[in-house]
């Protein structure tokens, strides 16, 4: 992974810097859709992981357990720039959950730029097929499947999910009956059954047929 992000890095000026784009949570029947940009500090890009053992395993985020993603998550806060943003319940049924995964990521972007280098140029490298509207002026790449290819899109992509499900841990306590502790809000059977018998809380996404 590591090598395919510098393969692009070399690709472009030598003043540019890339930043990883992914979001999480579009299948999710609750909450919002968060979506986090990543980027090196400026002292640490590496083109292999022998001085940063701490990052061995970095994957799609959806390819770790959870433990996995515990456990990477403090050594990508040391090693990097992060911003993280989302798009709430109201904004998915006013955009559509691909709009508001695109202003999730711009949102994530610009909590990203609040502490990094002002005067670096950035390629900005976005998880799936869509390029963000948001930031036309500036060099992107959408590539498909790339939390599976980029080490900086997989950080995104478990910096994401990580602050995602730390929120639907916390309000899971208020709703047992859902099941959100262990399905994050996803339409499992458990949740469904419990929509049809209960209703439908604070938290859901009123957009969605299966809301």
């Amino acid at each position: 992974m590591l090598a395919f992000d510098d393969n692009l890095r070399q690709a472009l000026a030598s003043n540019t810097a890339l930043i990883g784009c992914d979001e999480v949570g579009r299948g999710s029947l609750i909450g919002a859709v968060v979506a986090s940009a990543v980027a090196w500090k400026s002292s640490t890009s590496p083109k292999t992981l022998e001085n940063f053992a701490g990052l061995v395993g970095i994957n799609d985020s959806k390819k770790l357990t959870a433990k996995q993603r515990e456990a990477l998550l403090p050594n990508i806060l040391s090693f990097c720039h992060v911003g993280i943003g989302q798009a709430s319940p109201e904004e998915i049924a006013e955009h559509n959950i691909i709009g508001a995964s695109l202003l999730a990521v711009h949102r994530a972007i610009e909590g990203l730029h609040a502490t990094t280098d002002k005067t670096a140029d950035y390629h900005y490298l976005m998880d799936g097929r869509d390029r963000i509207p948001t930031i036309e002026g500036h060099q992107q790449s959408p590539i498909v499947k790339g939390d599976a290819q980029s080490a900086l899109i997989a950080m995104a992509s478990i910096v994401a999910k990580e602050h995602r499900d730390a929120w639907v841990k916390s309000v899971a306590v208020d709703f047992p009956d859902y099941g959100w502790a262990s399905n994050m809000g996803y339409a499992t059977a458990k949740h469904r059954e419990a929509i049809h018998r209960l209703g439908i809380t604070p938290h859901h996404r009123p957009s969605y047929s299966q809301v």
